[in-house]
């Protein structure tokens, strides 16, 4: 898959079966509409799934937050291909193994993990999720995305509203490079401590995992927190790029 995390991670993560697919997203799919996520409840085996509680994740891991209420509308507007109904334990883990697990709404939000989504790239590598949220952001009022791995030092948050990007930040520890910084910083990120207007070379508080916990908790649903949240059961979808 094109859209890896940064590319240190290639080798760790094709060999935990990430998709070498890249996402696209069907511009002709309607978006949200106000119903909860309608999805057939049979399984391929035949038998009746049971919704289930939420499942935490969020480390090592990326993922969207939409606005939306309809978790096949969302589904379908990115163009997810052999989408089928999925319990929360399963999608997660379907997440973590390369496909894309979209979530039951949460207050509000609908879920989009995958282990490794589009890259805002580095140095030598090409920015693949700025055009990817483009395409997102156009069909949802609001898109939020969120990427950490501790293994590298590796942080990154955005938020587009209304198709506009309002913030855009991107860091590997590693590396020493930020490849994204854009947009005022947010009042969830000076909460932390972070001075990321500043230049690198001066930083004193670096952002990390539980940075982007935290901003992910602030601007929408921190994934790291669903189990002790209080949500009902429920069923979300599991699909692939195209």
């Amino acid at each position: 898959m094109r859209g890896l995390i940064v590319p240190l991670l290639a080798v760790s993560l094709l060999a935990s079966g990430c998709s070498k697919r890249s996402p696209g997203v069907n511009s002709g799919a309607s978006a949200a509409t106000p119903a909860a996520a309608s999805a057939p409840s049979s399984s391929s085996e035949g038998g009746a799934l049971t919704p289930d509680l939420p499942r935490n994740f969020g480390y090592k891991c990326t993922w969207l937050a939409i606005r939306a209420t309809n978790s096949r509308a969302v589904a379908t507007a990115l163009g997810l291909s052999r989408i089928e109904p999925i319990t929360w334990a399963k999608g997660v883990g379907a997440a973590y193994d390369g496909r894309v697990f979209v979530s039951p709404p949460v207050r509000g939000w609908v879920l989009v993990v995958q282990f490794a989504l589009p890259s805002p790239g580095d140095a030598n590598t090409p920015d693949e999720a700025t055009p990817f949220l483009v395409k997102v952001g156009s069909r949802f009022p609001e898109v939020q995305y969120f990427a950490s791995h501790r293994v590298v030092g590796y942080s990154a948050w955005a938020r587009l509203i209304d198709g506009s990007f309002k913030r855009k930040f991107a860091y590997s520890g590693e590396q020493g490079v930020v490849a994204w910084n854009e947009g005022t910083d947010t009042e969830a990120e000076r909460d932390l401590g972070l001075e990321l207007s500043a230049p690198l070379d001066v930083w004193q508080t670096f952002p990390d995992e539980d940075s982007v916990m935290a901003v992910a908790r602030n601007w929408s649903v921190d994934p790291s927190t669903l189990e002790s949240q209080g949500l009902r059961p429920g069923l979300g979808l599991v699909g692939d790029w195209p």
